[in-house]
Protein backbone atom coordinates (compact mmCIF):
# COMPACT_ATOMS: atom_id res chain seq x y z
CA UNK A 1 0.00 0.00 0.00
CA UNK A 2 2.05 3.63 1.39
CA UNK A 3 5.63 3.55 2.95
CA UNK A 4 3.45 3.82 6.40
CA UNK A 5 2.21 0.53 5.98
CA UNK A 6 2.14 -1.80 9.50
CA UNK A 7 3.69 -4.48 7.63
CA UNK A 8 6.49 -2.69 6.20
CA UNK A 9 9.23 -3.33 9.24
CA UNK A 10 7.57 -6.92 10.27
CA UNK A 11 9.61 -9.53 9.84
CA UNK A 12 8.46 -11.92 12.82
CA UNK A 13 9.70 -15.19 13.52
CA UNK A 14 6.78 -17.38 13.64
CA UNK A 15 5.75 -19.50 17.07
CA UNK A 16 2.38 -21.25 17.27
CA UNK A 17 1.16 -19.32 20.47
CA UNK A 18 -0.40 -16.10 20.61
CA UNK A 19 -1.85 -14.27 17.85
CA UNK A 20 -1.23 -17.58 15.48
CA UNK A 21 -2.62 -20.03 18.00
CA UNK A 22 -5.28 -17.63 18.50
CA UNK A 23 -6.55 -17.13 15.16
CA UNK A 24 -6.29 -20.75 14.45
CA UNK A 25 -8.34 -21.88 17.10
CA UNK A 26 -11.10 -19.41 16.32
CA UNK A 27 -11.13 -20.48 13.06
CA UNK A 28 -11.56 -23.77 13.93
CA UNK A 29 -14.45 -22.71 15.99
CA UNK A 30 -15.49 -20.83 13.18
CA UNK A 31 -15.21 -23.60 10.52
CA UNK A 32 -17.16 -26.02 13.06
CA UNK A 33 -19.78 -23.99 13.11
CA UNK A 34 -19.75 -24.03 9.43
CA UNK A 35 -19.38 -27.43 8.68
CA UNK A 36 -22.80 -27.99 10.65
CA UNK A 37 -24.82 -26.90 7.58
CA UNK A 38 -23.81 -29.16 5.58
CA UNK A 39 -24.69 -31.77 8.09
CA UNK A 40 -28.24 -30.51 8.02
CA UNK A 41 -28.58 -30.52 4.45
CA UNK A 42 -30.43 -33.90 4.18
CA UNK A 43 -32.89 -32.83 6.70
CA UNK A 44 -33.38 -29.40 5.31
CA UNK A 45 -34.32 -31.20 1.61
CA UNK A 46 -36.21 -33.29 3.55
CA UNK A 47 -38.33 -31.07 5.32
CA UNK A 48 -38.92 -28.56 2.29
CA UNK A 49 -39.56 -31.16 -0.15
CA UNK A 50 -36.41 -29.48 -1.97
CA UNK A 51 -34.47 -30.92 -5.70
CA UNK A 52 -30.74 -30.89 -6.73
CA UNK A 53 -31.33 -27.50 -7.77
CA UNK A 54 -33.20 -26.01 -4.96
CA UNK A 55 -30.23 -27.02 -2.60
CA UNK A 56 -27.54 -26.05 -5.30
CA UNK A 57 -29.36 -22.60 -5.07
CA UNK A 58 -29.11 -22.21 -1.66
CA UNK A 59 -25.98 -22.41 -1.77
CA UNK A 60 -25.79 -19.90 -4.25
CA UNK A 61 -27.54 -17.54 -2.19
CA UNK A 62 -24.33 -18.40 0.16
CA UNK A 63 -21.61 -17.71 -2.35
CA UNK A 64 -24.04 -14.44 -3.21
CA UNK A 65 -23.63 -13.16 0.49
CA UNK A 66 -19.80 -14.53 0.68
CA UNK A 67 -18.80 -12.25 -2.09
CA UNK A 68 -20.51 -9.39 -0.75
CA UNK A 69 -18.78 -9.60 2.43
CA UNK A 70 -15.05 -9.71 1.13
CA UNK A 71 -15.44 -5.84 -0.11
CA UNK A 72 -15.93 -3.83 3.31
CA UNK A 73 -13.66 -7.40 4.73
CA UNK A 74 -10.73 -6.48 2.34
CA UNK A 75 -11.25 -2.78 2.92
CA UNK A 76 -11.66 -2.59 7.00
CA UNK A 77 -8.82 -4.94 7.47
CA UNK A 78 -6.28 -2.88 5.52
CA UNK A 79 -7.70 0.19 6.72
CA UNK A 80 -8.21 -0.58 10.40
CA UNK A 81 -5.21 -3.15 11.11
CA UNK A 82 -5.06 -1.99 14.77
CA UNK A 83 -8.99 -2.82 14.78
CA UNK A 84 -8.83 -6.89 13.99
CA UNK A 85 -10.87 -8.13 17.01
CA UNK A 86 -13.91 -5.89 16.00
CA UNK A 87 -14.14 -7.34 12.95
CA UNK A 88 -13.53 -10.78 14.03
CA UNK A 89 -16.32 -10.26 16.56
CA UNK A 90 -18.56 -9.06 13.96
CA UNK A 91 -17.80 -12.37 11.30
CA UNK A 92 -19.08 -14.49 14.56
CA UNK A 93 -21.95 -12.64 15.29
CA UNK A 94 -23.30 -12.60 11.74
CA UNK A 95 -22.52 -16.66 11.53
CA UNK A 96 -24.62 -17.05 14.66
CA UNK A 97 -27.77 -14.90 13.38
CA UNK A 98 -27.73 -16.64 10.69
CA UNK A 99 -28.14 -20.15 12.37
CA UNK A 100 -30.99 -18.48 14.85
CA UNK A 101 -32.38 -17.43 11.69
CA UNK A 102 -32.04 -21.30 10.07
CA UNK A 103 -33.60 -22.76 13.60
CA UNK A 104 -36.97 -20.76 12.81
CA UNK A 105 -37.23 -21.55 8.87
CA UNK A 106 -40.61 -22.75 7.79
CA UNK A 107 -39.99 -21.67 4.08
CA UNK A 108 -37.20 -21.52 1.21
CA UNK A 109 -36.98 -17.52 1.61
CA UNK A 110 -36.30 -18.10 5.32
CA UNK A 111 -33.50 -20.19 4.73
CA UNK A 112 -31.95 -18.20 2.36
CA UNK A 113 -32.11 -15.34 4.71
CA UNK A 114 -30.39 -17.68 7.17
CA UNK A 115 -27.31 -18.81 4.79
CA UNK A 116 -26.77 -15.45 3.18
CA UNK A 117 -26.35 -14.29 7.09
CA UNK A 118 -23.62 -17.47 7.15
CA UNK A 119 -21.83 -17.00 3.77
CA UNK A 120 -21.12 -12.96 4.91
CA UNK A 121 -20.32 -14.13 8.37
CA UNK A 122 -18.17 -16.65 7.26
CA UNK A 123 -16.02 -15.14 4.50
CA UNK A 124 -15.91 -11.40 6.21
CA UNK A 125 -13.58 -13.45 8.91
CA UNK A 126 -10.44 -14.06 6.03
CA UNK A 127 -9.60 -10.79 5.26
CA UNK A 128 -8.31 -9.57 8.48
CA UNK A 129 -6.88 -12.89 10.10
CA UNK A 130 -5.40 -13.98 6.78
CA UNK A 131 -4.50 -10.49 6.32
CA UNK A 132 -2.94 -9.86 9.20
CA UNK A 133 -0.88 -13.52 9.44
CA UNK A 134 0.66 -12.43 6.04
CA UNK A 135 1.77 -8.96 6.85
CA UNK A 136 3.22 -10.38 10.45
CA UNK A 137 4.72 -13.41 8.69
CA UNK A 138 6.25 -12.61 4.95
CA UNK A 139 8.71 -14.93 5.20
CA UNK A 140 7.13 -17.37 6.62
CA UNK A 141 3.90 -16.70 4.87
CA UNK A 142 2.58 -20.46 3.50
CA UNK A 143 3.44 -21.94 6.82
CA UNK A 144 1.22 -18.88 8.78
CA UNK A 145 -1.54 -19.24 6.60
CA UNK A 146 -1.56 -22.86 6.19
CA UNK A 147 -1.37 -22.90 10.60
CA UNK A 148 -4.53 -20.80 10.25
CA UNK A 149 -6.51 -23.34 8.16
CA UNK A 150 -4.99 -26.41 10.06
CA UNK A 151 -7.09 -24.78 12.25
CA UNK A 152 -9.99 -25.07 9.67
CA UNK A 153 -9.39 -28.31 9.20
CA UNK A 154 -9.76 -29.49 13.03
CA UNK A 155 -13.36 -27.66 12.95
CA UNK A 156 -14.42 -29.07 9.67
CA UNK A 157 -13.29 -32.62 10.72
CA UNK A 158 -14.73 -32.59 14.15
CA UNK A 159 -18.01 -30.51 13.34
CA UNK A 160 -19.23 -33.57 10.96
CA UNK A 161 -18.50 -36.00 12.95
CA UNK A 162 -19.77 -34.28 16.31
CA UNK A 163 -22.91 -33.11 14.61
CA UNK A 164 -23.82 -36.37 12.76
CA UNK A 165 -23.81 -38.01 15.93
CA UNK A 166 -25.97 -35.60 17.78
CA UNK A 167 -28.38 -35.85 14.95
CA UNK A 168 -28.70 -39.43 15.06
CA UNK A 169 -28.51 -39.70 19.31
CA UNK A 170 -25.31 -41.82 18.95
CA UNK A 171 -23.77 -39.63 21.71
CA UNK A 172 -26.56 -39.60 24.08
CA UNK A 173 -27.57 -43.21 23.97
CA UNK A 174 -23.94 -44.48 24.22
CA UNK A 175 -23.94 -42.92 27.61
CA UNK A 176 -26.71 -43.73 28.84
CA UNK A 177 -28.09 -40.79 29.41
CA UNK A 178 -31.79 -41.05 27.79
CA UNK A 179 -33.48 -43.50 26.50
CA UNK A 180 -35.55 -41.87 24.21
CA UNK A 181 -36.05 -41.55 20.54
CA UNK A 182 -32.98 -38.93 20.49
CA UNK A 183 -33.96 -38.50 16.76
CA UNK A 184 -36.99 -36.68 17.80
CA UNK A 185 -34.93 -34.23 20.38
CA UNK A 186 -32.04 -33.01 18.35
CA UNK A 187 -33.62 -32.04 15.03
CA UNK A 188 -32.14 -29.55 12.66
CA UNK A 189 -33.79 -27.23 14.04
CA UNK A 190 -32.74 -27.78 17.91
CA UNK A 191 -28.74 -28.30 16.41
CA UNK A 192 -29.13 -24.43 14.32
CA UNK A 193 -29.94 -22.82 17.24
CA UNK A 194 -27.25 -24.62 19.95
CA UNK A 195 -24.81 -23.77 17.02
CA UNK A 196 -26.01 -19.81 17.39
CA UNK A 197 -25.93 -20.12 20.84
CA UNK A 198 -22.06 -20.86 20.75
CA UNK A 199 -21.08 -18.35 18.24
CA UNK A 200 -23.04 -15.86 20.17
CA UNK A 201 -21.63 -16.96 23.31
CA UNK A 202 -17.92 -16.52 21.45
CA UNK A 203 -18.60 -12.66 20.32
CA UNK A 204 -17.64 -11.59 23.65
CA UNK A 205 -14.59 -13.94 24.45
CA UNK A 206 -13.00 -12.71 21.32
CA UNK A 207 -13.20 -9.24 22.29
CA UNK A 208 -11.70 -9.95 26.26
CA UNK A 209 -8.96 -12.00 24.91
CA UNK A 210 -7.60 -9.89 21.65
CA UNK A 211 -6.68 -6.05 22.12
CA UNK A 212 -6.34 -3.40 19.74
CA UNK A 213 -2.28 -3.80 18.60
CA UNK A 214 -1.03 0.28 19.19
CA UNK A 215 1.98 -0.99 17.01
CA UNK A 216 -0.41 -1.59 13.84
CA UNK A 217 -2.01 2.09 14.28
CA UNK A 218 -0.85 3.99 10.86
CA UNK A 219 -1.38 7.74 9.80
CA UNK A 220 -5.69 8.39 8.98
CA UNK A 221 -4.57 11.22 6.92
CA UNK A 222 -5.51 9.48 3.25
CA UNK A 223 -5.70 5.93 4.35
CA UNK A 224 -8.67 5.63 2.31
CA UNK A 225 -6.77 6.73 -0.43
CA UNK A 226 -3.72 4.93 -0.50
CA UNK A 227 -6.47 2.19 -0.28
CA UNK A 228 -8.08 3.00 -3.65
CA UNK A 229 -4.69 3.25 -5.38
CA UNK A 230 -3.69 -0.27 -3.94
CA UNK A 231 -6.46 -2.02 -5.45
CA UNK A 232 -6.68 -0.43 -8.64
CA UNK A 233 -3.10 -1.89 -8.68
CA UNK A 234 -4.19 -4.87 -7.60
CA UNK A 235 -7.28 -5.38 -10.13
CA UNK A 236 -4.65 -5.07 -12.84
CA UNK A 237 -2.09 -7.55 -11.30
CA UNK A 238 -2.23 -10.47 -13.78
CA UNK A 239 -0.28 -12.58 -11.29
CA UNK A 240 -2.94 -12.17 -8.76
CA UNK A 241 -6.05 -12.52 -10.98
CA UNK A 242 -4.98 -15.77 -12.03
CA UNK A 243 -4.55 -17.03 -9.32
CA UNK A 244 -7.77 -15.93 -7.72
CA UNK A 245 -9.28 -17.69 -10.77
CA UNK A 246 -7.54 -20.92 -9.68
CA UNK A 247 -8.96 -20.18 -6.03
CA UNK A 248 -12.19 -20.09 -7.63
CA UNK A 249 -12.13 -23.40 -9.52
CA UNK A 250 -10.46 -25.41 -6.02
CA UNK A 251 -13.75 -24.01 -4.34
CA UNK A 252 -15.82 -24.72 -7.03
CA UNK A 253 -14.70 -28.25 -6.91
CA UNK A 254 -14.47 -28.41 -2.97
CA UNK A 255 -18.59 -27.09 -3.11
CA UNK A 256 -20.01 -28.68 -5.42
CA UNK A 257 -18.37 -32.21 -4.35
CA UNK A 258 -19.20 -31.81 -0.58
CA UNK A 259 -22.46 -30.72 -1.06
CA UNK A 260 -23.59 -33.82 -3.33
CA UNK A 261 -21.83 -36.29 -1.77
CA UNK A 262 -23.63 -35.61 1.24
CA UNK A 263 -27.15 -35.86 -0.32
CA UNK A 264 -25.47 -39.06 -2.17
CA UNK A 265 -24.30 -40.45 0.90
CA UNK A 266 -27.78 -39.93 2.42
CA UNK A 267 -30.25 -40.95 -0.31
CA UNK A 268 -28.31 -43.43 -2.56
CA UNK A 269 -26.60 -45.01 0.12
CA UNK A 270 -28.60 -45.02 2.82
CA UNK A 271 -26.08 -44.06 5.76
CA UNK A 272 -26.95 -43.10 8.66
CA UNK A 273 -26.34 -39.43 9.95
CA UNK A 274 -23.45 -40.75 12.27
CA UNK A 275 -22.01 -42.25 9.17
CA UNK A 276 -22.66 -39.29 6.73
CA UNK A 277 -20.40 -37.24 9.35
CA UNK A 278 -17.47 -39.87 9.69
CA UNK A 279 -16.84 -40.01 5.85
CA UNK A 280 -17.49 -36.00 5.42
CA UNK A 281 -15.03 -35.51 8.30
CA UNK A 282 -11.91 -37.72 6.21
CA UNK A 283 -12.14 -35.04 3.45
CA UNK A 284 -10.85 -32.92 6.08
CA UNK A 285 -8.91 -34.88 8.59
CA UNK A 286 -5.89 -35.89 6.82
CA UNK A 287 -5.39 -32.28 5.94
CA UNK A 288 -4.54 -31.66 9.61
CA UNK A 289 -1.58 -32.50 9.16
CA UNK A 290 -0.83 -31.84 5.51
CA UNK A 291 -1.70 -28.63 5.42
CA UNK A 292 0.98 -27.31 7.36
CA UNK A 293 3.64 -29.58 5.56
CA UNK A 294 1.91 -28.43 2.47
CA UNK A 295 2.79 -24.65 3.98
CA UNK A 296 6.49 -25.50 4.82
CA UNK A 297 7.09 -26.92 1.74
CA UNK A 298 5.94 -24.07 -0.36
CA UNK A 299 7.88 -22.06 2.29
CA UNK A 300 10.85 -23.74 0.58
CA UNK A 301 10.92 -24.68 -2.89
CA UNK A 302 8.30 -22.54 -3.84
CA UNK A 303 4.20 -22.57 -4.33
CA UNK A 304 4.16 -23.47 -8.13
CA UNK A 305 5.26 -27.24 -7.52
CA UNK A 306 3.26 -27.22 -4.53
CA UNK A 307 -0.18 -26.12 -5.99
CA UNK A 308 0.49 -28.00 -9.58
CA UNK A 309 1.14 -31.38 -7.35
CA UNK A 310 -2.24 -30.54 -5.65
CA UNK A 311 -4.57 -29.93 -8.11
CA UNK A 312 -3.48 -32.69 -10.75
CA UNK A 313 -3.58 -35.22 -7.91
CA UNK A 314 -7.49 -33.75 -7.33
CA UNK A 315 -8.23 -33.93 -10.69
CA UNK A 316 -6.80 -37.95 -10.99
CA UNK A 317 -8.48 -38.69 -7.34
CA UNK A 318 -12.06 -37.83 -8.29
CA UNK A 319 -13.27 -39.88 -11.13
CA UNK A 320 -12.06 -42.57 -9.17
CA UNK A 321 -14.93 -42.88 -7.10
CA UNK A 322 -17.03 -43.70 -10.73
CA UNK A 323 -15.65 -46.98 -9.82
CA UNK A 324 -15.16 -47.50 -6.27
CA UNK A 325 -17.36 -49.91 -4.45
CA UNK A 326 -19.23 -48.72 -1.14
CA UNK A 327 -17.33 -49.94 1.73
CA UNK A 328 -13.44 -49.62 2.58
CA UNK A 329 -12.10 -48.69 -0.57
CA UNK A 330 -15.12 -45.58 -0.88
CA UNK A 331 -14.13 -44.66 2.84
CA UNK A 332 -10.05 -44.61 1.86
CA UNK A 333 -10.51 -42.46 -0.87
CA UNK A 334 -12.00 -40.04 0.84
CA UNK A 335 -9.41 -40.16 3.14
CA UNK A 336 -6.70 -40.16 0.42
CA UNK A 337 -8.63 -37.07 -1.64
CA UNK A 338 -9.02 -34.82 1.85
CA UNK A 339 -4.51 -34.90 1.95
CA UNK A 340 -5.17 -32.15 -1.02
CA UNK A 341 -8.64 -31.38 -1.03
CA UNK A 342 -8.64 -27.93 0.92
CA UNK A 343 -5.00 -28.23 1.94
CA UNK A 344 -4.06 -26.69 -1.29
CA UNK A 345 -6.39 -23.24 -0.36
CA UNK A 346 -3.68 -21.55 1.70
CA UNK A 347 -0.90 -22.09 -0.92
CA UNK A 348 -2.72 -20.79 -3.78
CA UNK A 349 -3.77 -17.75 -1.19
CA UNK A 350 0.15 -17.15 -0.22
CA UNK A 351 1.34 -17.16 -4.15
CA UNK A 352 -1.15 -14.21 -4.82
CA UNK A 353 0.26 -12.44 -1.51
CA UNK A 354 3.37 -13.16 -3.36
CA UNK A 355 2.19 -11.63 -6.47
CA UNK A 356 1.18 -8.39 -4.70
CA UNK A 357 4.19 -7.74 -2.23
CA UNK A 358 3.37 -6.35 1.32
CA UNK A 359 1.17 -3.02 2.16
CA UNK A 360 -2.33 -4.92 0.80
CA UNK A 361 -2.61 -8.42 2.78
CA UNK A 362 -6.45 -7.89 3.66
CA UNK A 363 -7.34 -6.88 0.42
CA UNK A 364 -5.46 -9.62 -1.42
CA UNK A 365 -7.65 -12.02 0.51
CA UNK A 366 -10.36 -10.48 0.26
CA UNK A 367 -9.95 -10.50 -3.42
CA UNK A 368 -9.24 -14.21 -3.26
CA UNK A 369 -12.27 -15.56 -1.26
CA UNK A 370 -14.01 -12.88 -3.77
CA UNK A 371 -13.08 -14.76 -6.87
CA UNK A 372 -13.72 -18.08 -4.75
CA UNK A 373 -17.05 -16.79 -4.37
CA UNK A 374 -17.76 -15.62 -8.04
CA UNK A 375 -16.05 -18.41 -9.78
CA UNK A 376 -18.12 -20.75 -7.56
CA UNK A 377 -21.52 -19.18 -7.92
CA UNK A 378 -22.80 -21.04 -10.01
CA UNK A 379 -21.17 -24.25 -9.49
CA UNK A 380 -23.88 -25.71 -6.97
CA UNK A 381 -26.88 -25.18 -9.19
CA UNK A 382 -25.31 -26.62 -12.21
CA UNK A 383 -24.12 -29.43 -10.21
CA UNK A 384 -27.55 -29.51 -8.51
CA UNK A 385 -29.09 -30.05 -11.94
CA UNK A 386 -26.53 -32.90 -13.22
CA UNK A 387 -27.59 -34.43 -9.65
CA UNK A 388 -31.12 -34.23 -10.63
CA UNK A 389 -30.68 -36.03 -14.47
CA UNK A 390 -27.55 -37.96 -14.02
CA UNK A 391 -27.20 -38.81 -10.03
CA UNK A 392 -23.88 -38.40 -8.41
CA UNK A 393 -21.89 -39.67 -11.22
CA UNK A 394 -22.76 -36.63 -13.44
CA UNK A 395 -21.54 -34.74 -9.99
CA UNK A 396 -18.27 -36.23 -10.11
CA UNK A 397 -17.39 -35.90 -13.80
CA UNK A 398 -18.64 -32.36 -13.86
CA UNK A 399 -16.45 -32.06 -10.58
CA UNK A 400 -13.54 -33.88 -12.83
CA UNK A 401 -14.37 -31.19 -15.23
CA UNK A 402 -13.26 -28.23 -13.20
CA UNK A 403 -10.46 -29.99 -11.51
CA UNK A 404 -8.96 -30.03 -14.71
CA UNK A 405 -9.12 -26.98 -15.79
CA UNK A 406 -7.69 -25.70 -12.37
CA UNK A 407 -4.95 -28.21 -12.82
CA UNK A 408 -4.24 -26.84 -16.39
CA UNK A 409 -4.12 -22.96 -14.94
CA UNK A 410 -2.03 -24.01 -12.44
CA UNK A 411 0.78 -25.73 -14.63
CA UNK A 412 0.55 -22.34 -16.89
CA UNK A 413 0.72 -19.50 -14.50
CA UNK A 414 4.08 -17.34 -14.06
CA UNK A 415 6.14 -18.64 -10.38
CA UNK A 416 5.01 -16.10 -8.01
CA UNK A 417 8.29 -13.60 -6.84
CA UNK A 418 9.49 -14.68 -3.49
CA UNK A 419 8.14 -12.18 -0.60
CA UNK A 420 9.91 -9.30 0.11
CA UNK A 421 10.88 -7.76 3.11
CA UNK A 422 10.68 -4.09 3.41
CA UNK A 423 12.88 -2.65 6.31
CA UNK A 424 11.44 0.54 8.55
CA UNK A 425 12.76 4.02 7.63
Amino acid sequence: MSENSPTAAVDARLKFRGLVAGLSVGHGLKHFVQSTFLMLVPGLKETLGLSGLGMGSIQSVQGVSSAISNIPAGALADIYPNKIRWLLFFSMAMIGTGYLTLSTANSYLMVCVAVALLGFGSNFWHAPAFGTLAARYPRQRGLAISLHLTGAQVGNTTGPFVIGALLEGFAFSALGMFEVDIDSVLSWRQISLGVAAICLATCPIILSLMSDDDSLKIQTENKFRDYLRAGEKLVRNRHVIGYTVLGGLRGAVHGSFSLFIVIHMAENLDFSEFKIGFHVALLTAAGVLSTPFLGHISDSIGRKPVIITSMWTMALLIPIFLILPTGVPFTLGLAVLGLVFFSVMPIITAAAQDSAGSGSEGSVTAMMFLGLSLVSLSSPPIAGTIYDNSSFDGVLIFCTGLAVAGALLATVLPTPPSPTIEKAA
